[in-house]
């Protein structure tokens, strides 16, 4: 059976991956591949899955990069040449009802994208990195692999290799519970909009979640990341990846129905108040009734 395969390479991957980033410690320039065999190990994951779900008679469907085959009768039949990327997983996810974290997906491909490209290895928090692959491969295995096989996760990557996530999983939530409590004293507006900080926080030169609280009240509140110096004046905006300079903050904040402040609205949350701002209400008519009434008065 195709899958079989398939879910055999997702495997040797992850557990390359693992060990490579075991050996980082003494060879840093492993960190690239660990990242690099750990990702393309949790897609395999995700293509076993797909073929899965496809035909019997066209096993490769749904793996298929599409293109203009898609109309003949052999698309999908045999192995493709070309399979669908991160972006096409999700379409097809979406698709079929599969459900997956797709924003922390995201987040790992472009660190792991920026990281091949961009990044000196020193520059990246590779233990977050690697639990965040953790958590994919962990929440998609239990959901939906483990009942096809029956085999735990931990006899999946090897006792060894899930006893390295495991410790890496919980250095780094020690270290993300003291940055979180770095804050206790900041007054933010609301308690949604402190969920959002601490949720969506990330240092915007290395991409590490591991931000703490290094001076100034909310209004003025300034962060620093615990992995990288250069990170070490960080302003609200830049921490949510809002902005990263004056012209950009200009351009992206609006008037907040609620308050009235020029601010910015993050997922649905004024910056300045905490209020939500609901997306199908109309603000501005409502005003404009509300003016029409009070002159009525």
């Amino acid at each position: 059976m195709p899958e079989n395969k398939l879910l055999e390479n997702a495997q040797s991957s992850i557990q390359l991956g693992i060990e490579d980033y075991r050996l980082a410690k003494d060879n840093p320039m492993r960190n690239i591949s660990a990242i690099r065999n750990i990702f393309a190990g949790l897609l395999l994951l995700y293509k076993y899955q797909l073929i899965k779900e496809s035909s019997d008679d066209k096993p490769f469907y749904y793996i298929t990069k599409l293109s203009n085959d898609i109309y003949k009768d052999s698309f999908g039949v045999a192995p493709p040449k070309q399979t669908i990327d991160v972006s096409g997983i999700k379409s097809v996810f979406s698709a079929l009802k599969i459900d997956i974290d797709t924003s922390l997906l995201d987040e790992v491909n472009k660190a792991r994208n920026d990281l091949e490209h961009y990044y000196n290895t020193k520059d990246v928090d590779i233990s977050s990195l690697v639990n965040k692959s953790f958590l994919l491969i962990v929440a998609f295995y239990s959901e939906y692999i483990f009942f096809e096989t029956g085999v735990d996760i931990k006899d999946f990557l090897g006792e060894e290799n899930h006893k390295t996530l495991l410790e890496n999983k919980e250095a780094y939530e020690k270290r993300k519970n003291e940055c979180v409590l770095s804050f206790e004293n900041v007054d933010f507006p609301s308690n949604e909009v402190e969920d959002l900080f601490y949720e969506n926080a990330h240092c915007p030169f290395c991409q590490s979640d591991l931000i703490k609280y290094s001076s100034g009240d909310y209004q003025n509140l300034i962060s620093a990341c615990i992995f990288c110096s250069q990170g070490d004046n960080l302003s609200i905006e830049g921490v949510l990846g809002l902005s990263y300079s004056p012209k950009d903050i200009l351009t992206e904040c609006i008037d907040c129905p609620e308050c009235g402040a020029y601010t910015h609205i993050f997922e649905n949350y004024c910056l300045e108040c905490g209020d939500f701002i609901d997306p199908e209400r109309d603000y501005d008519r409502e005003a404009y009734i509300e003016y029409l009434m009070s002159k009525n008065d």
